[in-house]
């Protein structure tokens, strides 16, 4: 496991140990949180939100590429935003761009802007 600079520091190194851990349990709850949440509340799903989201996840991306490796957090964020923008009327793309989040979340690879672009065009002429 990977230390932290906050231990030694801030921190001791089994509390940052356990912080990642405890991060990795809650990051799985939520998820289990959201189905639960969308199952039973629901909302009107947005396509322009979900672009918007994207393209945050994009610049967000943009930032941990020039240094910045706090900055996959917001990609991941707005990945999962995204997802829930979706889910309502679109579950297939849903599905797919959680798909996506987990998929940064374990390998640290990330579709292409004009590969987002590709995906979203089709379904920017289902919406009214």
């Amino acid at each position: 496991m990977q230390s932290s600079k906050l231990s030694g520091k801030y921190l001791p190194s089994s509390y940052v140990i356990a912080s990642q851990e405890t991060f990795r349990a809650v990051a799985q709850y939520a998820d289990q949180l959201s189905d639960i949440r969308n199952d039973s509340i629901g909302r009107p799903s947005c396509l322009h939100c979900v672009e918007k989201h994207i393209s945050a996840a994009l610049v967000a991306l943009s930032e941990v590429e020039a240094g910045y490796p706090a900055h996959r957090l917001l990609v991941i964020g707005h990945l999962h935003e995204a997802s829930e923008e979706a889910r309502e009327e679109y579950p297939e793309l849903a599905d797919l761009i959680r798909q996506i989040r987990l998929n940064y979340c374990a390998s640290g690879e990330f579709p292409t802007i004009y590969e987002w672009y590709d995906l979203l065009e089709q379904y920017a002429f289902q919406e009214n």
